[in-house]
């Protein structure tokens, strides 16, 4: 639909060495083309995370009793229902606050069938967003890597997801894309470019404020720049 997406925004309680990195430093500096928080919840982590590990059961677990924000009280009820009632498979399948679109799940555990057998049966949104919070998890925990190898003197740090990621990286010295395999049961994977440039970069400073202009390329997201370069100005 587009292939760039334009940002405006302003940074206040700026220190000396932030501002000129943003008037010098911000158009040449490659930043490392992490998943950032949009991606993650509890939810999504702990899910992604266990399929990632092909714990089959935590999987299931984690989808069909952790919470998310701005849930209905039904489903809320019914999720409390599983988790306190859980490995009764037969109560579970009988019980009438239950969905009928649920109760396939529990008959097939409660007749002696893997958990692995019954992630498809599991919603079928609530699995794909675990499956791309896992891919994400394992790309940022890849590109992660990769920098480290390059040795930056003065690496920084920026927290996502629950990982502590570096941020200095050479673009010169570092492979150009990433490629993480599928997350069961999905067969998708995923490719990345490593990094990305703030295009048509501007800032300007007024004081200690500074109203920063860019440009950034489809799928890069613009609070992992700005994460970066508070991370950087963090002497």
């Amino acid at each position: 639909m587009h292939s760039a997406n334009r940002f405006r925004v302003t940074l206040r309680a700026l220190s000396l060495i932030d501002r000129k990195f943003l008037s010098s430093d911000l158009r040449k500096t490659a930043f490392p083309n992490y998943f950032d928080e949009q991606r993650f919840n509890e939810k999504t982590i702990s899910a992604g995370t266990e399929l990632l590990r092909e714990n089959w059961e935590g999987a299931v677990k984690a989808v069909l009793t952790e919470r998310l924000g701005f849930e209905s009280e039904k489903s809320i009820e019914i999720k409390d229902l599983v988790a306190k009632n859980w490995g009764e498979w037969k109560m579970l399948a009988e019980s009438e606050k239950m969905p009928e679109s649920k109760k396939p799940i529990f008959r097939h555990l409660e007749g002696g069938g893997s958990f692995k057998d019954v992630i498809p049966l599991l919603d079928s949104k609530s699995i794909s967003i675990a499956c791309r919070a896992g891919q994400s998890l394992q790309f940022n925990s890849l590109l992660a890597a990769e920098i480290l190898k390059q040795n930056a003197a003065n690496q920084k740090f920026i927290r996502v997801g629950g990982q502590e990621l570096p941020v200095r990286l050479s673009f010169k010295g570092i492979k150009r894309e990433l490629v993480v395999p599928p997350v069961f049961p999905k067969k998708t994977i995923l490719k990345r470019r490593t990094f990305f440039h703030a295009d048509k970069a501007r800032a300007r400073l007024d004081g200690s404020a500074c109203l920063l202009e860019f440009e950034l390329r489809k799928s890069c997201y613009a609070t992992i720049l700005i994460k970066c370069v508070q991370a950087m100005g963090a002497e």
